[in-house]
This record gives C-alpha cells, sequence and structure tokens, in this order.
C-alpha cells in the first residue's frame, strides 16, 4: 500500500497496484470491491526540459522517494513530481504542480 500527499494537502491511500482506496475527501472503497479498478495512481511525471516530460511508475517513485525525500522538490522549493492516474479509463496527469505537485509518498 502507498501513502501519497500533495502541495495541497490532498491524501491518497492505495493498495499495492495504484487503486485508490481513500481519498481526503471523504472518498472509501473496500479493497475486495470490485469498483476499485476505477481509479489507480500510475505514476508521476516530471519535466524533462524542451517540452519532454518523463515518467515512473509508482513501485520507482516509492523507492527513490524513500531513498531521496528531499529530491521530491526542485531548488526553488516547488514539488518535482505531478500524479498520472487513471480514472474510469481515461489516463490523466495532474499539470499543476503548484498545486497537486507531490510532497511525499510512503509505502506502508
Amino acid at each position: 500500500m502507498y501513502v501519497i500527499t500533495t502541495l495541497s494537502n490532498d491524501r491518497y491511500l492505495t493498495d499495492k497496484d495504484g487503486y485508490v482506496l481513500e481519498y481526503s475527501n471523504g472518498f472509501r472503497q473496500s479493497p475486495d470491491s470490485e469498483s476499485r479498478k476505477e481509479w489507480q495512481i500510475t505514476g508521476v511525471w516530471y519535466n524533462k526540459g524542451f517540452g519532454y516530460i518523463g515518467y515512473l511508475s509508482l513501485e520507482s517513485i516509492a523507492i527513490y522517494a524513500a531513498r531521496n525525500k528531499e529530491n521530491l522538490f526542485l531548488t526553488n522549493g516547488e514539488p518535482r513530481y505531478g500524479l498520472t492516474d487513471i480514472d474510469h479509463g481515461t489516463q490523466r496527469i495532474h499539470c499543476k504542480k503548484d498545486r497537486n505537485g507531490v510532497t511525499s509518498i510512503t509505502e506502508t
């Protein structure tokens, strides 16, 4: 399971595959529920420069964050990573890192 928090204090609790079980707005669902597969955090994106973006899987960023907590932020203090997810079959990139930037990811 992963616990993900963002700059706007949103908190996501996911299972090991990234399916969202709890969200800070009160959303909750059972780990055994088949409907849980409608919303999945797939990983994070980051700027590579020159209009390109990079991607890290949820498992990769959790391992990286455990070793390099300070590197989740740029030197100006802004979050380095934004979330990517699949919601009801639609792939999304949470673009506003100044609001939705990842501040912590921990594996529980």
